[in-house]
């Protein structure tokens, strides 16, 4: 950090009748705008301290559809929303996480003079619902009238992004658990009854992958769509915890690996969505198992906090400070590409859904914790999710 004021781009502001008069000179090259307005792409100007002196009809429109109002002299993460653009005085750009943010890093290459693509992974919110999408951003310098400009162009791609993770899903992860069940079928019949009763267990715990695999998704989709349901009923804390372990013990993700369910106090009852915070606390394990080496354990536990609970998972593994920046945007992994909706859907559902938070802190000497806090009560829900099958 160079700047006490930015971890990143410059912190420097353009004042506002400034913007003002900037604005109104670009408006004079009206025939620049009226080609802007032109293209079905949402695009906007910046003058060279990244903040916003006009926006197209496209992104007029889609300012519209996502319920925001920005102002002219926002930087583009102020204008869209981000979690992030409030994290530092000067705003957008210049917090540690704009290090990792597509639009800023090709922006700043705009304002060297070289047009600039790159992925953008956008988290933020309207009004306290926290919504995702990915960008493909394109940079591009611009001269009028002997001033320097830079058009930022916005396309969507969360539909095709989301489509390539299901495709993996259903090409890969389903097709592993379809394979087993039909591997021991065939072999049922010319095995021996200690032998069939495995294969039996074996199709049972493949094919109950199978189901749960297609209703997180079915649910993950619902919860982006505003559709989730969530059913609210009476929760043990350490027993929901000590169930979803159960269902790892015999996963081959945790062959040579220790889980260890710490005892926790006395905890009354939460009033939450039990299924919802299973799929939380199972992400929360298996990213757990997927970080530790053979020989490894993963701890985790529940206490009480405040008028709440926190569950806990730790893993000896440490995250790279670059890839902390990103674990809970949608699309982002470690583990390659066309996947990253673990982490997401953990943020997803809990802020969303259960009233909760999620963080966690990575560190070569502690390790990684992944924790969520949860009130005792979740504030009532005018929704219910869809009945599972």
């Amino acid at each position: 950090m160079t700047d006490p004021d930015s971890f990143f781009a410059s912190p420097d502001r353009t004042p506002a009748e400034e913007i003002a008069h900037k604005a109104q000179t670009l408006g004079e090259a009206r025939f620049c705008l009226d080609i802007l307005d032109c293209a079905p792409t949402p695009m906007m100007v910046l003058d060279e301290n990244r903040q916003m002196l006009a926006a197209n009809q496209a992104l007029r429109a889609m300012f519209g559809d996502l319920g925001l109002a920005p102002a002219p002299g926002m930087r583009p993460g102020e204008a869209l929303g981000c979690v992030y653009s409030a994290d530092m005085p000067a705003g957008c750009g210049t917090s540690e996480y704009c290090r990792e943010c597509g639009a800023c890093q090709a922006i700043l290459e705009a304002e060297k003079g070289q047009r600039c693509r790159r992925e953008c992974r956008l988290t933020f919110r309207t009004g306290e619902v926290l919504r995702a999408a990915e960008m493909e951003v394109t940079a591009s310098p611009l001269d009028v009238q002997g001033n320097r400009y830079t058009i930022l162009s916005l396309l969507d791609v969360s539909h095709q992004k989301r489509r390539q993770a299901l495709e993996r899903i259903f090409f890969h992860d389903l097709m592993n658990s379809a394979w087993i069940v039909s591997g021991y079928a065939s072999l049922l019949g010319s095995l021996d009854k200690d032998r069939a009763d495995l294969g039996i267990q074996r199709i049972l715990q493949a094919a109950q992958r199978l189901v749960e695999e297609i209703q997180i998704q079915r649910d993950l989709l619902s919860a982006e769509q505003g559709d989730l349901r969530p059913v609210t009923e009476p929760v043990h804390p350490e027993e929901v915890l000590r169930e979803v372990a159960a269902d790892y013990h015999s996963s081959p993700l945790a062959q040579g690996l220790t889980l260890d369910v710490q005892p926790a106090a006395e905890l009354p009852a939460l009033a939450t969505d039990r299924l919802l915070l299973r799929r939380v606390l199972s992400n929360m394990i298996k990213n757990a198992l997927e970080a530790s080496t053979e020989g490894g354990s993963v701890a985790m536990g529940v206490r009480p906090v405040d008028s709440g609970v926190e569950f806990w998972v730790h893993n000896s593994g440490s995250i790279p400070r670059s890839q902390q920046l990103q674990v809970f945007q949608r699309s982002f992994s470690t583990k390659g590409r066309n996947r990253g909706l673990g982490t997401y859907s953990m943020k997803l559902l809990a802020e969303n859904y259960l009233s909760g938070r999620v963080a966690f802190e990575s560190t070569p000497e502690e390790g990684t914790t992944f924790r969520l806090r949860i009130p005792l009560q979740a504030p009532p829900s005018g929704a219910e999710r869809p009945a599972a099958s």
